[in-house]
């Protein structure tokens, strides 16, 4: 019973969630649940006929098109459909138009005009707007006078104009919008603020000088820059911030930035010629960003005057780089990369659908782009806080490992300090005493310069130079010779130098050659000690022609374990290198050490910081 509550309850709250979210869309999605807005939201039609650029006048009717490819003037007359009571709110929807409306030729509401824009942005904006009714009646006769600022032939901002035209109050608005567009909204936001805790990962991860940082920026930049695209949608966002020079231009470039931070982070996971190819993206797509805000802030054209060259260049941008990942999957054999890819694409494919859709016919609607944004922001924070639990499982091994580091570095400090060995070394410097009191006092010192490395060893907690390593060997050899002497020769090979170890690497192995090695023949024996160096890293040879063992033997010849496993683990702890004993019955012994060469950068970074 108490093994299996806990999985109950994690269980039980999962589907609570899930069925809570299944019924709010249930109860948000039916077309009767929301309030209905008649009676505060009236669309008002205007009957009557129009002319272009002072041509002939045409009938008006609902399926009249109108050309947008030039900058034209666009003239209508007519009656509206019902009554307008005075003070009244009419509201327009008004995309990037110059608006004049008279009424029985007086006019009455007047937007757009050149002197009333942003000196750096050509249209008047992308909104709704309104203005209190002068009280209009069916046969009053109601002149519009519509100007295009951009010529876009996929922007029928004329019929959005006829179509949208409205009284009632606000309220009304406000719940037609949040019907057709509070979900983007809400799901924008819910993006943005992701991304914005991504940033300040990002920068904690930095601050800790974790690698995973430049990968968590791009994150977030890629995750802040589609909340903010896909938040922007015009017909809402604009009854909430009344800037619409600054919307429309926040919009464009928060794609280029969408752009730029999914190619750069797409170019986090690969390697070589497919990095250089996604990096060669992101460079292009940050130049045209560059150029574009350049142009507007030099007045030379806005950036919601985007060319349509430049938007799908910024997709092809992607697309190299989704498949430069693609590529990369493959020759990794999938793995994670995979699980990369197949998240990141449908937001690609969503981007890429929905802007051939604007292109195409203007429509402003980003549903693949959400669909992809919700799937990528599910997975993306799943993998996050996969990576940030892993990081933490991390650190608490690492604070295991170095409490069982100093635990072994005791063992090691006793184990390299026999009983035997400080009895027979005091005991040769005590002989010493009476035969050569200038060696017995040499002695002395180097035993205790000895000792005082075994010492240091406990406190040590980064690599050391092999030169340091190497001195205090040669202060173990100095005492052993005392007893042995001509017994034990040492021999030098060292064809690499300059690189770092753990404190205490070579000398146990030294001390086993040793003790277990040519101590055991009558006539002794050579100790060889050589360092080489390879593509891979460095290594270090400690032989010796002594009697050798059986590796397969329960004792190994009674070789000290305790040395030789502290050695490998504190190897592979602190610079995962590693230790390899090899060995020959009657004919010798050799340990290599093997230290890889990126434990040089690491050390050097950290000596830095």
């Amino acid at each position: 019973m108490k093994r299996y509550l806990p999985w109950f309850l994690k269980t039980a709250l999962c589907l609570a969630v899930i069925m809570t979210a299944v019924l709010a869309w249930h109860l948000v999605t039916d077309k009767n649940s929301m309030v209905s807005a008649d009676g505060l939201f009236i669309p008002v039609g205007l009957a009557g006929e129009y002319r272009i650029n002072g041509g002939l006048w045409l009938p008006l009717n609902k399926d009249t098109v109108f050309n947008m490819k030039e900058l034209q003037t666009f003239r209508f007359r007519g009656h509206l459909s019902s009554d307008i009571e005075k003070n009244m709110l009419i509201m327009l929807r008004i995309i990037d138009l110059e608006v004049h409306i008279s009424q029985n030729g007086q006019k009455i509401y007047s937007f757009g005009e050149r002197e009333k824009r942003h000196p750096l942005f050509r249209s008047p904006g992308n909104l709704w707007d309104s203005f209190p009714s002068p009280g209009i009646t069916k046969e009053d006769e109601i002149g519009i006078e519509l100007r295009n600022v951009y010529s876009d032939e996929y922007m029928p901002a004329v019929r959005y104009f006829l179509d949208s035209i409205h009284y009632g109050s606000d309220e009304g608005l406000w719940r037609m919008e949040i019907g057709r567009h509070g979900f983007s909204f809400i799901i924008g936001m819910i993006m943005l603020i992701l991304g914005l805790l991504e940033l300040i990962a990002a920068f904690e991860l930095a601050m800790l000088w974790q690698p995973l940082a430049v990968r968590c920026l791009y994150g977030g930049g890629f995750s802040v820059s589609c909340g903010i695209w896909f938040a922007i949608q015009y017909s809402f966002i604009s009854l909430i911030i009344p800037y619409p020079a600054l919307i429309g231009t926040i919009d464009i470039i928060s794609f280029y930035f969408l752009g730029l931070f999914f190619t750069l982070y797409i170019g986090t996971f690969l390697r070589g010629r497919r990095k250089r190819a996604a990096q060669l993206s992101s460079a292009f797509v940050l130049c045209l960003t560059l150029a574009v805000l350049s142009a507007e802030l030099l007045g030379i054209r806005d950036a919601y005057d985007e060319p349509e060259l430049l938007v799908l260049a910024v997709i092809l941008a992607m697309l190299v780089s989704l498949a430069a990942l693609w590529r990369e999957c493959k020759s990794c054999g999938g793995g994670r990369l995979l699980w990369v890819f197949y998240t990141t694409l449908p937001v690609g494919a969503g981007i890429v659908i929905d802007m051939l859709r604007y292109m195409d016919g203007g429509n402003e609607n980003t549903l693949w782009l959400g669909v992809g944004v919700f799937i990528y922001a599910v997975a993306q924070w799943s993998f996050t806080i996969w990576q940030f639990k892993g990081n933490a499982e991390a650190s608490v091994r690492e604070e295991q490992m170095k409490n069982e580091l100093a635990q072994s570095r005791i063992a090691i400090m006793l184990s390299q300090i026999q009983p035997h060995f400080l009895y027979n070394a005091l005991a040769t410097i005590k002989s010493l005493c009476a035969k050569d009191p200038l060696s017995a006092r040499n002695a002395v010192d180097v035993f205790a310069k000895y000792l005082r490395g075994n010492m240091d060893s406990l406190n040590e907690n980064r690599l050391i130079s092999l030169e340091s390593e190497l001195r205090h060997v040669e202060n173990y050899l100095y005492i052993e010779k005392l007893r042995f002497g001509e017994r034990i020769k040492v021999d030098y090979n060292l064809q690499a130098n300059g690189f770092m170890l753990p404190a205490l690497t070579i000398q146990p192995m030294v001390e086993n050659a040793v003790q277990y090695g040519i101590g055991r023949k009558p006539e002794g024996g050579t100790i060889s000690i050589s360092t080489f160096e390879d593509s891979a890293g460095f290594a270090v040879e400690v032989g010796d022609d002594g009697i050798g063992f059986d590796p397969e033997a329960p004792n190994s010849g009674g070789r000290s374990h305790v040395g030789i496993e502290n050695t490998r683990s504190r190897l592979k702890f602190m610079c995962g290198g590693s230790l390899e004993i090899r060995s020959v019955l009657g004919a010798g012994t050799k340990a290599i050490i093997h230290i890889p060469k990126e434990v040089e950068k690491n050390e050097s970074s950290r000596s830095r910081r």
